[in-house]
């Protein structure tokens, strides 16, 4: 007796590289049962060796090789794509490849869904009256939306016209099998005993400076505690080199590792004792949910999803965006009460087990993947 195989979607994305949105779609291939759906990857522009952090075989990778500005062409290409491996549901993700939907609409695909993720790097807060326009005109091509976070939900429903019953809001979910507290296994080049960290692409809205700024203040104002204070910055981008030079200015280089990309982020988590994200915008941060999973506290900016995670005083402390004296502030109160440093982080471990969940989320996602398949075999 023959079986047929599991419905294929497609994941649409604008790169396959290192980054918070794509490591989520890694992370949903991953642990979705394989007799529910067959995955595919279809990146508008290239395919890293980030992929390699697939666990399942017969995961097909498609690159479109899109050109830099218009490149009408990829439209035929993901067209041709979608006429040979037929998939069931085309899942594009932000704006960069929600016009990925008309192609799919035109070569019958009968299940379409869209998720915001977070905000465009040049439209931090979804302002731009062009982006919203694109999203309105791809709009009646999508059966439904999803949002990371509920400013990203309430964007949809009230900037787009999403309907309210057609969008659903899923966290991301972090797997707390791996990103978990245990014995340090002392690798960091920092051998302080009070080190903060981020994670993050070092671009305008990650926003490394402030924390930079924050950290150079918190030294100049503990001269007595200066030996034990350290700082992390990991990842690449425009903004480390100034991060650099604000440091060597203060005298502050051996206080500080600028580890560059790294893929051992677990492991390095293990072995800080807060975790500080300074971004301008923010929709729902795989980073914080990664470090609140190890047992750290976070500081976080109040934007974005961020509150929704980061509980104020009680597993971290919340502060306005670009705003380094008050981020220093937070970030005294570990060096004032250490205490808190455990008590927060076990608070953040526990809300990471009650709310945020792998399995929480691939149950959300493949409720809404349910859904579309079946009213499109209706």
């Amino acid at each position: 007796m023959s079986h047929s195989k599991p419905p294929l979607i497609f994941h649409v994305l604008h790169r396959l590289s290192i980054g918070g949105l794509e490591n989520g779609v890694i992370n949903l291939i991953n642990h979705m049962p394989e007799d529910r759906y067959r995955h595919a990857i279809v990146a508008m522009t290239e395919i890293t060796d980030f992929s390699e952090r697939l666990t399942k075989k017969n995961i097909g990778l498609y690159a479109l090789n899109k050109k830099a500005g218009k490149d009408l062409a990829v439209y035929w290409r993901f067209y041709q794509l979608i006429k040979q491996y037929r998939p069931a549901i085309v899942h594009t993700r932000n704006l960069g490849t929600i016009d990925m939907q008309i192609p799919a609409f035109l070569a019958g695909v009968a299940g379409r869904v869209h998720s915001e993720h977070g905000w465009d790097a040049s439209d931090p807060c979804g302002q731009n009256k062009k982006n919203q326009w694109i999203r309105r005109i791809a709009k009646p091509f999508i059966h439904y939306h999803i949002g990371l976070s509920t400013e990203l939900v309430d964007y949809q429903i009230q900037h787009i016209g999403v309907a309210e019953n057609k969008i659903k809001r899923i966290y991301n979910g972090v797997d707390s099998t791996l990103f978990k507290a245990s014995k340090p296994i002392n690798t960091l080049p920092l051998k302080k005993s009070l080190i903060f960290a981020t994670v993050g692409r070092m671009t305008g809205v990650k926003d490394q400076v402030t924390l930079t700024q924050a950290f150079i203040q918190l030294c100049l104002n503990n001269p007595q505690h200066i030996d034990k204070l350290g700082l992390v910055l990991v990842g690449e981008g425009d903004l480390k080199q100034s991060c650099e030079d604000l440091l060597k200015q203060a005298n502050l280089m051996d206080h500080v590792w600028l580890a560059g990309a790294r893929t051992d982020i677990a492991d390095i988590l293990k072995q800080v004792q807060v975790f500080v994200l300074p971004s301008t915008a923010e929709g729902i941060s795989n980073t914080i949910l990664e470090a609140m999973a190890s047992s750290l506290p976070v500081i976080a900016t109040e934007v974005g999803g961020n509150s929704e995670l980061v509980k104020d005083k009680i597993t971290g402390f919340m502060v306005p965006p670009s705003a380094p004296e008050k981020m220093a502030k937070a970030m005294q109160a570990y060096i004032d009460q250490p205490e808190l440093i455990k008590t927060q982080g076990v608070g953040a471990r526990q809300r990471i087990e009650n709310n945020f969940s792998m399995a929480l989320m691939v149950e959300n996602y493949s409720q809404v993947y349910q859904q579309v398949f079946n009213a499109s075999e209706s």
